[in-house]
């Protein structure tokens, strides 16, 4: 799009959002609201997998709500979320 060629800090914005980039269950839903400035995943585990999730974090976050026990690791300038859930349901929120 022509107006959208000029603007690469645009762009960026679009492009730089939370993503869970591997889960260690199955997915019931994930979510980045742009205007709250959140990302949300909800997912549930048998315990059968032992690694982590993982999710990718454009940004430092402000707060991590998790009802499992997280890391962040930060690097070459990229930040990894990791959440070991175990077994059941697992929800993981960042606020930025």
């Amino acid at each position: 799009h022509p107006q959208l060629l000029g603007d690469e800090s645009r762009i960026m914005d679009i492009l730089a959002r939370p993503y869970p980039m591997a889960v260690s269950g199955k997915i019931k839903k994930y979510v980045f609201d742009r205007k709250e400035k959140s990302f949300t995943l909800r997912y549930s585990c048998d315990g059968s997998v032992k690694t982590p999730t993982l999710i990718y974090l454009p940004d430092e976050p402000k707060k991590i709500l998790s009802t499992k026990k997280y890391f962040i690791k930060e690097e070459n300038g990229a930040r990894i979320l990791s959440v070991y859930a175990g077994k059941g349901e697992c929800v993981v929120k960042a606020e930025f």
